[in-house]
């Protein structure tokens, strides 16, 4: 392939005549074999008129040509073509949005939900968010512990809060670390959680190193999230509630310890969503030792901190379909149209009292993932006889009962472990008392009715303490029974 230019033109010209003029012995080929009839003239003509034309590559008769960028060959599937922009032979090519350059990073491209030059785009959680998808994007908070203390069973009545370090030894000694998480709005669903702290020193000893992470509860007698870090100690402590994993520090060496996981994510969202926003945290060890940074440390970067990822989610409550209860003392009688609702506890010999509720989820988005429920109801009257003064809450799965005929002759069974519990003291007096359960474990079967016949049916009891609910049929529908449910409704 050769390139000319307009002076190699007249070149071949000029080399034309100087092989005319030269003769045909001169100029091999310039005539047809066996014709000496050309002489030095350069305008003569062999016999039988002129000879084949030369091509831009100086071949007589050959079939080179010169495209629209000046490039000689006889291969016409390599000419020189116009781009996008009109020029010849250029770059610029027009992308799948019909924008025409020459720049490949800019091209238009389908942005995460499939759409051509859309807007939507992975966010910090792992989502695709923003633009069609109709979800808004995750946002990333941390948040410093507001409190924090080891408590020590040796030393029931001293306070460690102001320490600059917190010690896990043990059953015997606690460390507790308390986060407000009032910046997470009510119907945040927590994409993912991640508890961040700083051990310098341990000793394994008898044990491996485990350290097991629990949310508190009320279980122990003592505060869930008001106790304060300057008085906090082993007396009036708060309790340990569900465990929510684990993780290892022999002590060998400082280090940066990352504890995350379901059950954290779970608890936190149930602190949103169903409770004050405080979470309490309590670690306690296996047979070792093991030494962590305090909020109270010098080094800001070694202290406890936890980060959390939420989206906003919906909201919805639901009132109850049907509630009742039954009454062991009267097998047969029902009292679906009462105003209130009465637990009492079987330990009181034969005359248990049990609630039934049911509500209906088939207005709610079946594509939808529930990532919280609770189920709210307002107590008002009680006593506690003493023992187990836990509410629990039962999966009911008939739902063909009848709040008009239910007794406890007819009262549907219960199905599987409790969906979880509250827990209220009365001492006879009359009080309003809002009460609810957010278990992991009801937000789970709510998910499972609502895929399955979109319905849920729950029983409540107590082995220790009488309580008395408002039922649907209070004038009040503020302080009626209800579910709601946080969702995580699908793209789109």
């Amino acid at each position: 392939m050769t390139r000319l230019s307009a002076p190699t033109a007249y070149t071949v010209l000029a080399l034309f005549g100087l092989f005319a003029l030269s003769g045909c012995d001169d100029a091999p080929g310039m005539c047809p074999d066996g014709d000496d009839s050309c002489n030095a003239d350069a305008g003569a003509e062999p016999d039988g008129g002129p000879g084949p034309e030369v091509d831009c590559a100086g071949a007589p008769g050959g079939s080179a040509t010169v495209d629209m960028c000046g490039v000689c060959d006889d291969d016409p599937a390599n000419d020189c073509a116009m781009d996008c922009a009109g020029e010849w032979g250029g770059d610029a090519i027009a992308d799948s949005c019909g924008v025409c350059d020459d720049d490949p990073t800019n091209d238009c491209v389908d942005d995460c939900a499939g759409v051509l030059d859309g807007d939507a785009a992975v966010d910090d959680c792992g989502r695709c968010a923003g633009g069609s998808t109709g979800l808004t994007a995750c946002v990333v908070s941390d948040f410093d512990p507001v409190a924090d203390a080891t408590i020590r069973a040796d030393m029931p009545g001293v306070n460690f809060g102001s320490e600059a370090e917190l010690l896990v030894e043990g059953d015997q000694v606690w460390t507790l670390l308390r986060f407000d998480l009032t910046a997470l709005v009510e119907d945040s669903v927590i994409d993912a959680a991640t508890l961040h702290v700083h051990g310098f020193a341990g000793d394994v000893g008898a044990g491996a190193g485990e350290v097991r992470v629990f949310a508190a509860n009320e279980s122990d007698g003592g505060t869930v999230d008001e106790w304060q870090e300057d008085t906090v100690a082993w007396m009036g402590r708060p309790g340990r509630g569900r465990e929510l994993g684990r993780f290892t520090y022999d002590g060998t060496a400082p280090a940066d310890i990352e504890f995350a996981g379901d059950g954290l994510t779970a608890e936190i969202q149930r602190e949103v969503f169903t409770d004050n926003r405080l979470l309490t945290l309590i670690f306690v060890s296996d047979m070792s030792s093991s030494r962590y940074r305090a909020r109270e440390h010098d080094a800001v970067e070694e202290r406890p901190r936890l980060v959390v990822g939420a989206h906003r989610g919906t909201v919805v409550e639901l009132e109850a379909g049907a509630d009742t209860h039954v009454d062991e003392t009267t097998p047969d009688a029902v009292f679906g149209s009462s105003e209130a609702l009465r637990v009492y506890p079987g330990s009181r010999g034969p005359a248990e009292r049990r609630v039934f509720l049911r509500f209906d989820l088939s207005g709610l988005d079946t594509s939808a993932a529930v990532a919280q429920a609770e189920l709210q109801l307002m107590a008002f009257e009680g006593y506690a006889f003493g023992g187990d003064g836990r509410v629990y809450t039962h999966f009911v799965p008939d739902d063909a009962w009848d709040e008009a005929t239910v007794s406890w002759s007819t009262q549907p069974e219960i199905d599987g472990e409790n969906l979880g519990w509250w827990w209220i003291w009365y001492d006879g007096t009359p009080r309003d008392a809002a009460v609810s359960n957010g278990a992991p474990a009801l937000t789970q079967r709510v998910q499972a009715e609502l895929t399955g016949d979109a319905a849920i049916s729950l029983r409540l009891h107590s082995p220790g303490y009488r309580t008395e609910y408002r039922a649907r049929e209070f004038a009040d529908a503020a302080v009626r029974p209800r579910l709601r449910v946080l969702l995580d409704l699908p793209p789109g």
